[in-house]
């Protein structure tokens, strides 16, 4: 076939393609067109990166960028129903571009957040770590939809922990790994990941990962101090001592009011132990976990 045949037949598929685009953006039925569209399950599928090449007439990179636009205009759509058709859309664009980050990482938020389908979020996010692995965000949302949807800290850390490793990742994501990891199970087992993970990182990253152990190790203190002020007020009657340092005077807790990092402790009106550094302790912080959590769609 001539290289003048082959430069028409790929001009007519990308003008009916705008064409398509261009009725579609204008026309009011849409969503109600796509709402009551019935296609089969095996339709839903993209017929894969082999199929799309031959069909794009080697103008890959170009047909994802209408697929995408046809994504964005289901974004604005309220209906429900029309996820699955993101879903879709996303695999035929990725197939036909795998390093199309936009598409991975768009996709994967809104999957999740709003359309409520996890699995396929994790699905896309998964393809995109593959086919990108040196994208930090995206091992990120990984973590972020296994933490706060799935409940599950364990896999949100090593997720999280993968993104830490990465270039240009912002410097509290290892603390943050080490975090998640202790929600999973307790202090100790956050520790080990920040042990395992501290001689990897370097500057600021590291300073903060080494401030968040001695942290989780603190709340070993806080908890003492816990305790003493609710036998303080059970013995005296108060509802709390005037200072923390009252109760290691009395020798109710076996460490200075104090966190690792210097700073001092407080007890608030219900006796729960703070410092500046630790406003939110990790008993509270454990309540986040699987908070968003939603009935998950294939």
């Amino acid at each position: 076939m001539s290289s003048s045949v082959l430069r028409y037949l790929s001009f007519a598929v990308l003008a009916f393609a705008s064409l398509g685009l261009r009725l579609f953006f204008v026309d009011p039925a849409a969503e109600l067109r796509f709402r009551l569209q019935q296609v089969s399950p095996q339709a839903l599928k993209s017929p894969g990166p082999v199929v799309l090449g031959l069909t794009s007439f080697e103008h890959r990179v170009a047909l994802a960028d209408l697929v995408w636009l046809d994504i964005v205009q289901v974004f604005g759509m309220k209906d429900q129903t029309l996820w699955r058709h993101v879903d879709r859309q996303a695999e035929i664009a990725t197939d036909l571009d795998p390093r199309y980050f936009t598409v991975y990482h768009s996709v994967g938020v809104v999957l999740a957040v709003w359309g409520k389908m996890v699995d396929a979020a994790d699905r896309i996010l998964r393809k995109g770590e593959a086919a990108l692995p040196d994208r930090w965000e995206l091992p990120l949302l990984l973590g972020y939809n296994a933490y706060f949807i799935r409940g599950d800290a364990v896999a949100a850390a090593e997720h999280t922990r993968r993104a830490a490793a990465l270039p240009g990742v912002p410097r509290f994501v290892g603390a943050l790994a080490g975090r998640m990891r202790s929600h999973g199970g307790g202090a100790a087992e956050g520790i080990a990941l920040l042990d395992e993970l501290i001689p990897e990182l370097t500057g600021p990253a590291k300073q903060d990962a080494v401030e968040r152990r001695a942290l989780l190790l603190s709340d070993r203190i806080l908890l003492q101090y816990d305790s003493a002020c609710a036998a303080f007020r059970l013995a005296t009657g108060d509802r709390r001592p005037p200072d923390p340092k009252q109760l290691y005077y009395m020798r109710l807790t076996n460490d200075p009011p104090q966190d690792l990092l210097g700073a001092d402790v407080a007890l608030d009106g219900d006796c729960i132990a703070r410092t500046s550094l630790m406003t939110v302790r990790e008993f509270e912080a454990k309540r986040r976990v699987g908070k968003e959590a939603v009935p998950s769609t294939p």
